[in-house]
This record gives structure tokens, C-alpha cells and sequence, in this order.
């Protein structure tokens, strides 16, 4: 049973994850996305990766435009609500 209020979009997007009070940057790629949440696939095998009640920032990597030159990021802040 399907108890997600948003539609969830099929997308990948490049990605940064930091915490505030941690030094490292984990990178993935964001497997679907909606208005209040995303789910993220990490690249690596990492030492850090974030627990339920996180707090984060999350950079994403928007589509390219006609410019090949320029690079666009979407920045957010958010908390982690399972993993």
C-alpha cells in the first residue's frame, strides 16, 4: 500500500551530502525525487553515512542547459527520516 502523499519522479542527479557538524562529503546519485523527499544511492563504500534524524545539506547537480559551460546546483537542507 502506497502511503506517500507526493508523486515521486524517477530521476538521477548527481549529488553532495554534507552534515553540519561532520568534515566529509559523501557523493551519489539520487534515485527518485518528490516535493518533500528524495532517495539517494551512494557511490562508495563510506566510513559516515547518515542516521535517521540528521540533519543534512544536499547538493544536487541540475540538468545541463544549451550553455555546455555552465553548471547549475540545487542546494537544500534537510533531515534524514529513514534509511
Amino acid at each position: 500500500m502506497e502511503r506517500r502523499r507526493h508523486h515521486r519522479m524517477h530521476l538521477e542527479l548527481r549529488c553532495a551530502v554534507t552534515a553540519p557538524k561532520k568534515d566529509r562529503i559523501l557523493v551519489g546519485l539520487t534515485q527518485n525525487i518528490s516535493r518533500t523527499g528524495l532517495l539517494i544511492r551512494w557511490n562508495t563504500v563510506a566510513s559516515w553515512l547518515p542516521r535517521p534524524g540528521d540533519r543534512l545539506v544536499v547538493e544536487l547537480e541540475l540538468p545541463r542547459t544549451d550553455d555546455p559551460f555552465t553548471e547549475r546546483w540545487l542546494c537544500c537542507r534537510g533531515r534524514v527520516v529513514w534509511v
